[in-house]
């Protein structure tokens, strides 16, 4: 929606965002349901550079193609 109708690549920056508000309400409410994982994956902070690298690089390309190639590397 974001891309198509305005060219503004915010979908890849929205993920971590919204992970880094579910890690506050579930550290707030009680911290059982991400015990069970090692802590570099727990903490989505650590998604949000390669967030910030793909919607950079869709808007200095302007293709999906481009984007999903670069970003599986």
């Amino acid at each position: 929606f974001w891309w198509l109708n305005f060219r503004q690549p915010f979908g890849a920056g929205f993920s971590p965002l919204g992970l880094l508000i579910g890690e506050g309400i579930n550290r707030y409410v009680n911290f059982w349901g991400w015990t069970y994982f090692p802590i570099s994956l727990v903490f989505p902070s650590a998604l949000i550079v390669p967030a910030i690298w793909l919607d950079v690089i869709l808007l200095l390309s302007g293709s999906y193609v481009i984007t999903a190639i670069v970003g599986s590397l």
